[in-house]
Order: structure tokens, then C-alpha cells, then sequence
């Protein structure tokens, strides 16, 4: 019986493997006995001759160039029917001497036939105060080296701890330190660059270079590199100051390892201008966290705990200023975003596949967050009001960015935030962020926990309030907002099916975002043994 085969043409099962048409390599021995490869290698292996004669090389060069130093006495610029004539007259002194090269004796040189001809040039030039041929300057110097921006080194400062004073060269390096992504911004384009300059100016510094590492702006100055921050508002000098004290404070109860404010030739440490302010530190050596290992995520909850213990006792200079951060007051903007979105969308036509999605979500994670809400708000405002009693510190931005690690831990930056509030806030939104990176988040917050705890102890007030925040849709609420300041035009109109799935992505991860965070509520009240308000 006779088959047909499948394959058209030679079944590639029995196909024989081809090998690439190449050129043949040339041979080594070949290579080098080609006449211009030959060449080559010998114009490399000559040597340049040694010049015999240093003073009449200089005396050639400044014939080419008779522009003296008038700074040196007795070395003034010879008229200019000198020059000519010493021009001419040595071209055709260099015509009739002609150097004659042995590949034996090197450069010899060979004695002019007419010796009187000479005579005339030496006694032409007069100089008062003759110089000799290593004190001639030389008029046309090679320009110095410049080194490019990737090989330039960052001087690094000495940690606060060791108090040792440090060697601020451009040179300086440090072994074992990965410096994060450095992208150098242009100086004449930078737009607050008259505000740096003059607060660089009042701590007696010349700014060279601005660099950017992640959200830290890093000054290249003559005395090193520090790092500026800057608050914009009509309240930024008072939170600055906010900042300097809670600084103080944290350093003063066992906590280094923060910024060390400057002060100013004034003794000033907040500089403001205009509708902003300013306040500069000496950078801290060290490289960004790249929380990996089970060990970074302890390392960083326990670098928190210590933070909130060293922070006990603080008590803002201005309380209301960074009431806006606060977990209720964010529940209820996010709620009143979510209320204007939902309007806006029953007021349209057309519907695109992510306001569809959104609309069949929003109920569910809106009942999930009230609720939540109810469970929480008489318990924070029983643990705000000690806070107001006792004193507290609350971060505000703790996160990945604003840590940095060396060999001696983890140092925190980005106070801007700082405030008296309740300090579990700060561990809630560092677990909801280790929580959104994937579905197997919740065992990290594990980790982070327990890291935590080592330093600080949770209450059950504690729990509440952080498995509460982890029930709040926060990415849900940033979206719908994000979505309200950009509105989309084109899809009520044009039915485009590539914004139509790009926005369908971006809402549908803005819900998985908030599953996630919801998943690790449930895992964490396990491991607390709390029970949630609701059970889904």
C-alpha cells in the first residue's frame, strides 16, 4: 500500500544538516606576509628619533609662535620686522642643515657648512635676562586631560558614625559599591539652578555637575558631593523645618543613620526661595535596595522598627501640615474620586472595555473598603490621639527609594514627609507595596513582619489598623484619578482597539493590584489571629 508523504519537498527528518558557506580563514603566516599588513607593522615598531638639541627645538617653536609671557621680565614680544627676518633667516639655515638619521647612531647631527650665516640671527635677538632652555615657556601647551562622565568618581563622605574626617578629592573611590544609574542633567536647562547656586553660595560651595539618582538630586561641588532636597508649597519652609527637627530628634535617640542637615555660613539650615526651600546634606555612601532575599525584607522592616522607636516622643512643630497623608483623609479622597467617575461614566454613550470592567468591579471592592473602613476609624482615632499625647514619629515615603545600603546597613533618606502620626501607617503602606510586586507577596510581608517586630512590637490596634489599610483600594483610587486628570477622548468616539486594550490592561492590573493587597489581609489575619470584618 502506498502512503503520501506530509512534508513537501525532502521530509526534514532525513534532511541533512547544511553547514554556512564561509570564506577560508586566512592563514596566520599569510596574513603577515602581505605587503601592507608588513608595512604596518613596521611604521608601529619605529621609534621616534630623540630631538639633540632642546634649545634650538624651543628656539624653533617660539620663532613659530613670539607671543612671550609678559608676566617674566626681560620677555617682551619682538617687533614684527624681527620676527620676519628671524623667519627667514632660520628657513634657510633649517634648508641647508640637513639632519641625517642611521638606524645604528640615531639622529646625527651635522655641522652647518657656513657658520658666519648663522651669526647674524643670534645677534639680532637681545634679551635682557637670557633664559635657559628649560625656562623658556611654551607657547602652544597641550590642553589637559579631561575625563568623560562615565569614568568620573563620585567622592564619597565618611558616615556620621565613624566621625572621621574624609578625603573630598574628585578621585576618591570605594571598593564594593555599586553606584545606582547616575544621569547628569544639563546645567543650562536646570530650572531652579539660580536657587542652587545661591544656596551652595551661602555654604561657601561652586556647583560643577548635578546628577540624578533616582528621586535624589546629587551636587557635584568644589568641597564634594551632597545631596539637596527640595520642598515646593506655601507651607515648604515650615515643613522643612519639620524635617531638621525630627532629624534631630532621631539622631539624638540612637538613630545615625539619617541625614545630617549643613548649616549655612549664617548658621541656617532651611533656605528659602520664593514659593520653595532648601536644605543640603553631605551624600551617604551606599547603593540602592533591591529587595531579593528573604534576608533584605528583614533587614528593611527591622531598619523601620528602630526608625519608630528612636522616633518615640516626637512631636511636630507644625501638626496640621501633613494632614492630607493621613489613612482617613486618603479613604476619603479616593472615595470621592470613585464617586466622580462613576458619574462621569453613567453620563456617557459608548462604554469601553475597561470602564466595563471597572463598573462591574467597583461595587464589590467599594462595599470591601467601607466596611474595612468602619472596622478601623474608632481605632485610629483612639491611637491618633495618643500620638497627639505622647508623640510619634511617621516616615511618610518609606520605601525602597529612600533606603540606602552599606557596610554598615540600612540608611534612611526623603524625610519631606515626616509627621507625627500613627507610626504603622508608614509599615501598612511598605507591606502594600511589597504586596502589589507579585501574587506570592503576602510571604514577603511575612518577612517583613517579623523583621519589624524585632525592634517593635505590634498591638492589636496595630493589626487592625494594618490589615484595614490593606483592605482600602489604593491603586483602584490612584487610577481613577490618574484617568480623571488625562481624560481619553478619542474612545468615545473611535472605537480604536489598541487604546481600547492598553486602557483595558491598565484598569484590569489597577484590580489585581487590589486582589493582591486583599489576599495578604486574609494571610496576615491568619497569622495574627484577627478576624476580618466581611468574608468573601
Amino acid at each position: 500500500m502506498w502512503m503520501q508523504s506530509r512534508y513537501v519537498g525532502v521530509d526534514p527528518r532525513f534532511r541533512q544538516p547544511r553547514k554556512k558557506n564561509r570564506s577560508r580563514p586566512m592563514e596566520r603566516q599569510e596574513r603577515r606576509e602581505r605587503p601592507e599588513r608588513r608595512d604596518q607593522v613596521e611604521r608601529s615598531r619605529q621609534v621616534e628619533p630623540r630631538i639633540p638639541n632642546v634649545d634650538e627645538a624651543a628656539f624653533e617653536r617660539l620663532l613659530k609662535e613670539p607671543v612671550l609671557d609678559r608676566t617674566i621680565p626681560g620677555c617682551e614680544p619682538l617687533p614684527q620686522e624681527l620676527v620676519t627676518t628671524a623667519k627667514e633667516e632660520g628657513s634657510l639655515v633649517g634648508s641647508s642643515q640637513e639632519n641625517q638619521y642611521d638606524k645604528s647612531e640615531g639622529l646625527k647631527e651635522v655641522e652647518p657648512e657656513n657658520s658666519e650665516d648663522t651669526l647674524p640671527l643670534t645677534e639680532t635677538i637681545e634679551v635682557v635676562n637670557p633664559l635657559s632652555a628649560d625656562e623658556i615657556p611654551l607657547v602652544s601647551a597641550p590642553p589637559p586631560e579631561t575625563t568623560s562622565v562615565d569614568d568620573t568618581v563620585i567622592p564619597l563622605f565618611p558616615d556620621p558614625l565613624n566621625g572621621i574626617e574624609a578625603n573630598r578629592s574628585v578621585n576618591q573611590s570605594v571598593s564594593n559599591m555599586k553606584a545606582p544609574v547616575t544621569v547628569m542633567e544639563d546645567l543650562e536647562r536646570l530650572p531652579d539652578r539660580e536657587a542652587i547656586e545661591q544656596v551652595l553660595l551661602e555654604h561657601d560651595m561652586k556647583m560643577q555637575n548635578v546628577l540624578r539618582q533616582g528621586d535624589r538630586r546629587i551636587i557635584e561641588t568644589d568641597q564634594g558631593s551632597i545631596v539637596i532636597e527640595t520642598v515646593n508649597g506655601p507651607h515648604a519652609f515650615r515643613q522643612i523645618q519639620n524635617v531638621i527637627h525630627a532629624l534631630r530628634h532621631l539622631q539624638d535617640n540612637g538613630f545615625p543613620h539619617c541625614p545630617n542637615p549643613l548649616f549655612s555660613k549664617y548658621g541656617e539650615t532651611v533656605i528659602p526661595w520664593e514659593d520653595r526651600a532648601y536644605y543640603i546634606y553631605p551624600k551617604i555612601s551606599g547603593r540602592t535596595v533591591k529587595l531579593e532575599s528573604t534576608r533584605d525584607f528583614r533587614e528593611a522592616g527591622r531598619a523601620l522598627g528602630l526608625l519608630h522607636r528612636s522616633g518615640r516622643g516626637f512631636q511636630s512643630l507644625y501638626p496640621g501640615l501633613r494632614e492630607e497623608d493621613s489613612s482617613l483623609s486618603r479613604f476619603r479622597e479616593g472615595k470621592e474620586a470613585a464617586e466622580r467617575w462613576l458619574e462621569k461614566v453613567q453620563s456617557q454613550r459608548f462604554f469601553s472595555d475597561a470602564d466595563r470592567l471597572l463598573r462591574d468591579d467597583m461595587p464589590k471592592l467599594t462595599e470591601r473598603a467601607e466596611k474595612a473602613f468602619a472596622w478601623v476609624e474608632e481605632v485610629y482615632q483612639a491611637r491618633r490621639k495618643q500620638v497627639d499625647e505622647e508623640g510619634a514619629f511617621c516616615h511618610g515615603r518609606y520605601g525602597t527609594e529612600a533606603l540606602l545600603k552599606n557596610h554598615q546597613g540600612f540608611w534612611v533618606e526623603q524625610f519631606n514627609d515626616c509627621r507625627s502620626d500613627v507610626p504603622v501607617l508608614d509599615l501598612a503602606e511598605f507591606i502594600a507595596a511589597v504586596t502589589r510586586r507579585s501574587r506570592d507577596g503576602w510571604k514577603d510581608a511575612l518577612n517583613v513582619i517579623e523583621g519589624y517586630e524585632w525592634a517593635e512590637k505590634l498591638r492589636q490596634s496595630d493589626w487592625m489598623i494594618l490589615l484595614g489599610h490593606l483592605l482600602f483600594p489604593f491603586s483602584l483610587w490612584e487610577y481613577l484619578e490618574q484617568r480623571q486628570q488625562t481624560p481619553s477622548k478619542t474612545i468615545e468616539i473611535i472605537p480604536d482597539r489598541k487604546l481600547q486594550d492598553q486602557g483595558y490592561r491598565r484598569a484590569r492590573r489597577a484590580v489585581e493590584m487590589c486582589n493582591r493587597t486583599y489576599v495578604a489581609a486574609y494571610r496576615l489575619a491568619a497569622h495574627s489571629e484577627i478576624e476580618l470584618p466581611f468574608r468573601d
